[in-house]
């Protein structure tokens, strides 16, 4: 019995008689009676067998009748065969109703809204069906009987084709012009014909090294080859990075296909000729492979003087002391290392997103901020034991970022700027509890300027009217990631900082300089791509095409304003009201 049935005869075969009358009203087939099998018996019936005058009107109705069901009662059920069928043939009437030779004008916007966002670049299937522009044009074009990948096949298959990528999942790919088939054809014939060239022979040997060290149970698959460090290595000093001209399928069917061949999604099957590689690849591995480690001696006690000593210095200063000042004496003095160029704007996102959950507050206590995962985890790499967090703002970063003791004895970090303006509201008084180290150095504050002055400089120092390589590199990094992201939700910036083509290009671009990514994407690519708080309760960045996630940034972005507006202290009347209660 299908799910149908069993919703029928669990809601009330009155209700569903009622759905069945309204779609298809004239319909003969619809008993008196209910047995609790009808639907099933309606549902599976042939469509040739129902009377010669119910044309397409009646698969477009037949279609609803099934989508009422599962909206009226809250059921979940695959399609039954004759309504597939149905679907089928309503979507195989729409698409010959269309002209041959030409488009309709909302045919024709569909057509330029997906060739458009194809231009730069793939799309998965799925980023296609999310596309804000697609899904208008596709609404306003096609009816719901007619899929996209449908349309895509029958009307615009010279354009845009619909492949499988490694993974599995079905792509959008702008057809390639003669000069790209060219390019694609001019590689194949520039390699070797009864050979490999260096890098093919280096991609190979990764390929089966992979299979030679596979031990699950299940057949390897390209996706899975795809993924192992080796292989992605080999394949990009061979095709280039995201296999722009030629992909690494069409390598491996055309250039090693005698040895191996891919079936059922991407499975890789091995040929006879390949297995006696494979084997030797396979004890290769084994030799490689350490010598089994010796048992473990027995526990020694510890030697109790060395350790009495290192407790005498750690108690008596002298030791942390002496090592706070090798660390801070090793730093380069007039710029910052890679990892305190990542602490530092690690900070500053926090303190910019705890100014704009609260409006009325200088900075975020350094107990919370402490607790983010990616601050602690470079505060590890970065710090010794001996140095503080606070210490390390105060004597590299003390020009942007000021910290001072509050009454209830936490460490709060502010802006210089804001540490400025907090002095002087009170008449340039101190807090006694605020170190002067930290309140009164002048210097901090030409430096917090020079900072300032520096950044600008850098944005300033850049074309406006296009990219220097290091910056197209890390442009292209960014967006490569960004167009090959599956997940359902934007990522985060976070996510998007790890990846090693983006750290690569942004180390190299940035170099030294004190501007954070969210800024150079804000203010040299924002039009490509958009950065939003993905919840504003949430510290969390994301980031994502502007194309595919321009309303829900624009959104957020509102909502975070409106939040801040709200929680804007009030001034004027009723300022002091209640004093004295």
């Amino acid at each position: 019995m299908c799910s149908l049935c069993r919703v029928a005869q669990a809601r009330g075969w009155c209700r569903v008689q009622n759905v069945l009358r309204r779609s298809l009203p004239r319909c003969s087939l619809l008993p008196a009676t209910c047995t609790g099998l009808p639907v099933h018996r309606f549902l599976s019936i042939e469509i040739s067998t129902l009377d010669s005058q119910i044309t397409y009107i009646f698969c477009l109705k037949l279609a609803r009748v099934f989508y009422s069901f599962c909206d009226f009662f809250g059921a979940e059920a695959d399609a039954p065969p004759v309504v597939a069928r149905a679907l089928s043939g309503a979507a195989q009437a729409f698409l010959a109703k269309l002209p041959s030779d030409s488009f309709k004008p909302e045919e024709e916007n569909l057509r330029e809204v997906l060739v458009s966002a194809l231009e730069r670049g793939s799309l998965l299937l799925s980023q296609v069906k999310l596309n804000a522009k697609i899904i208008g044009a596709t609404k306003a074009f096609l009816p719901g009987s007619v899929s996209i990948e449908d349309w895509i096949e029958r009307r615009i298959g010279a354009e845009v084709s619909l492949v499988t990528n490694e993974q599995g999942q079905r792509v959008c790919v702008l057809n390639g012009s003669p000069a790209e088939d060219d390019t694609r054809e001019a590689f194949f014939a520039s390699l070797p014909r009864d050979s490999f060239s260096r890098e093919e022979e280096r991609l190979r040997l990764a390929i089966f090294d992979f299979l030679a060290a596979w031990s699950s149970q299940e057949l390897a698959t390209l996706a899975h080859a795809g993924g192992d460090r080796n292989v992605q290595d080999a394949r990009k000093a061979l095709l280039g990075p995201g296999d722009r001209v030629v992909s690494m399928r069409e390598w491996v069917e055309r250039r090693i296909g005698g040895e191996l061949s891919l079936k059922h999604g991407d499975e890789i099957h091995l040929h006879p000729v390949a297995k006696p590689l494979i084997a030797e690849r396979v004890a290769l591995l084994h030799a490689r492979m350490p010598p089994p480690m010796p048992p473990m001696a027995p526990r020694m006690p510890p030697v109790r003087e060395p350790r009495e000593r290192r407790r005498d210095e750690r108690d008596s200063g002298e030791g942390a002391e002496a090592n706070r000042v090798k660390f801070f004496s090793a730093l380069p003095s007039e710029e910052l290392t890679d990892t305190e160029l990542q602490l530092r704007e690690v900070l500053l996102d926090q303190m910019e997103r705890f100014c704009a959950q609260h409006p009325g507050k200088d900075g975020p206590l350094l107990s919370e901020i402490a607790q983010d995962k990616a601050l602690q985890k470079l505060r590890s790499k970065l710090l010794p034991g001996q140095v503080s967090l606070r210490e390390w703002i105060d004597r590299r970063i003390g020009g942007e970022i000021a910290s001072r003791q509050v009454p209830n004895g936490q460490v709060q970090i502010l802006s210089r700027e804001a540490m400025d303006k907090s002095q002087s509201s009170r008449g340039g008084k101190r807090d006694r509890s605020e170190a002067p180290v930290r309140d009164q150095d002048e210097g901090n504050r030409e430096a917090e300027k020079d900072v300032a002055e520096k950044r600008e400089a850098f944005f300033a120092s850049l074309s406006a009217d296009g990219f220097a390589p290091e910056e197209e590199a890390l442009r292209d990094a960014i967006l490569t990631f960004l167009e090959t992201w599956t997940g359902a939700d934007a990522p985060l910036l976070t996510k998007l900082g790890e990846d090693s083509q983006v750290q690569g290009a942004k180390q190299a671009f940035f170099k030294k300089s004190r501007v954070s990514l969210k800024a150079w994407i804000d203010r040299r690519i924002g039009g490509e791509v958009a950065t939003w708080r993905a919840d504003p309760r949430s510290p969390d960045v994301a980031v994502g095409l502007r194309e595919q996630w321009g309303e829900v940034a624009a959104a957020a972005l509102a909502e975070e304003a409106a939040g801040a507006g709200s929680k804007r202290p009030k001034t004027g009347k009723g300022k002091g009201a209640g004093k004295g209660r």
